[in-house]
């Protein structure tokens, strides 16, 4: 098999000989590596004839040469072949090789910045929690001025690298009382909150508009982000309307 490598991509040619006498799933292993773009068709190779195909690399001309030639396929940059040089690829071939290559671009942009802030979170998010724990505690002690009792409880297990789990319970009268237990691991993303009628939502750290860290409950968009004050006196009024109610 040959390739023929310009500024668009990479021609194949001789493809039949080389997968007759290739393991079963080759073409592939090269697409992989290649990192070949993939079209709107959910394919990765424009086929321009039965012994030939197109494909857009992903990787730089020199690594994509040491790629091929590790397979023992020929390069030339186009323009060295007069045959392959007067082959022009189709107007609307190259727009959607573009949009791929800008959705691709997108995406990798995306998902950089997707770690970017996932690393950032995960560095500061404990900060944030020992501040929502210390809040909720301020909001439980705080309860016998409105003729309700209660408590903020943390358990940290011995490794100090475990999941902590903070126990916030609301009492009336002695007698009617839920808890809410929230959990949480070090330089993690997410805090796990279980109510005692067995309602579980995930609250994700975020990071705001102006830099610092916030709260907001997964699969909420509508919810507005939290700081640990806000996040607390949410949990422990609305635990307190919820004791109220069953008198």
């Amino acid at each position: 098999m040959k390739a023929y490598l310009d500024t668009e991509g990479i021609r194949f040619v001789e493809v039949m000989g080389f997968q007759a006498s290739k393991p079963k799933g080759t073409i592939e292993t090269i697409l992989n590596r290649l990192k070949a773009t993939k079209l709107k068709s959910g394919k990765r190779i424009i086929p321009e004839s039965a012994d030939s195909f197109f494909a857009c690399h992903n990787v730089s001309d020199s690594e994509a040469i040491a790629i091929l030639n590790e397979y023992s396929i020929a390069v030339n940059m186009a323009g060295n072949d007069s045959d392959v040089s007067k082959a022009t690829i189709p107007e609307w071939i190259k727009a959607e090789q573009e949009r791929e290559k800008r959705k691709q671009a997108a995406d990798d942009a995306r998902s950089q910045k997707a770690v970017e802030t996932s690393f950032v979170i995960s560095n500061v998010s404990e900060a944030l929690w020992k501040e929502l724990v210390a809040k909720l505690k301020e909001n439980t002690d705080a309860l016998h001025r409105v003729h309700l009792s209660g408590s903020t409880s943390l358990m940290t297990p011995a490794d100090k690298q475990g999941e902590q789990r903070c126990r916030v319970q609301v009492t009336n009268l002695g007698i009617d009382q839920t808890y809410t237990d929230l959990f949480y691991t070090p330089k993690g993303t997410i805090i796990r909150c279980w109510t005692q009628a067995g309602q579980q939502d995930d609250f994700v750290f975020v990071i705001l508009s102006g830099g610092e860290l916030g709260i907001v409950r997964s699969g909420r968009g509508t919810d507005p982000a939290m700081n640990a004050s806000y996040m607390a006196q949410t949990i422990v009024k609305t635990m307190a309307d919820l004791v109220r109610r069953k008198c």
